[in-house]
């Protein structure tokens, strides 16, 4: 298990996660992870932890709009899908995590550069952790080309191992929330 936030957290990464701390700054309240692609950077994926104010409400819609608007200043162009609740045990507990995904147009700084992916697929898990006023947001972010988009193919195991990281977390130290 990979210690996030200093061992409170732990999760079950694939051995090629590289942590972004190690090459770049990264914001207290996040953990990014980046997993190289073979051929070129711009392919790179990222996967990203973020501890986060919790958005009042239950309407899931809502409080996804309201944390997307937080990762991006454009509405997504394609699927918006909330999968089933998986239930993660946090401490004994069994706290309730949707997953989504949305795909955006390439709006990075490198988008225009000759081989770079047309699109961003984002896969987005919510944990809710109330009792620490904390939403606790995972996204997977993967460029894929634009014949790719929404593709099953190309999905499909990203997902399953986004489901399998996500569903490995567990909270070792309460204290981390304050």
């Amino acid at each position: 298990m990979a210690p996030l936030y200093g061992g409170a957290i732990t999760v079950a990464l694939p051995d090629d996660a590289v942590d972004a701390s190690k090459v770049r700054e990264v914001p207290d309240t996040q953990e990014v992870f980046v997993f190289s692609h073979p051929e070129s950077v711009l392919w790179d994926r990222s996967l990203i932890f973020d501890l986060l104010e919790l958005v009042d409400g239950d309407d899931y819609d809502t409080i996804m709009g309201h944390h997307i608007a937080d990762i991006t200043d454009e509405n997504p162009t394609n699927r918006y899908l909330e999968d089933v609740v998986t239930d993660i045990d946090v401490n004994g507990q069994k706290v309730a995590c949707k997953l989504s995904l949305i795909e955006f147009s390439n709006r990075r700084r490198d988008a225009t550069e000759a081989g770079a992916p047309p699109y961003i697929v984002t896969l987005i898990g919510l944990i809710r952790l109330t009792n620490v006023a904390t939403d606790f947001l995972v996204t997977l972010n993967v460029p894929v080309a634009n014949s790719q988009a929404g593709d099953s193919v190309v999905i499909d195991p990203v997902y399953a191992l986004f489901k399998q990281v996500v569903g490995s977390l567990k909270v070792e130290r309460w204290d981390l929330f304050g």
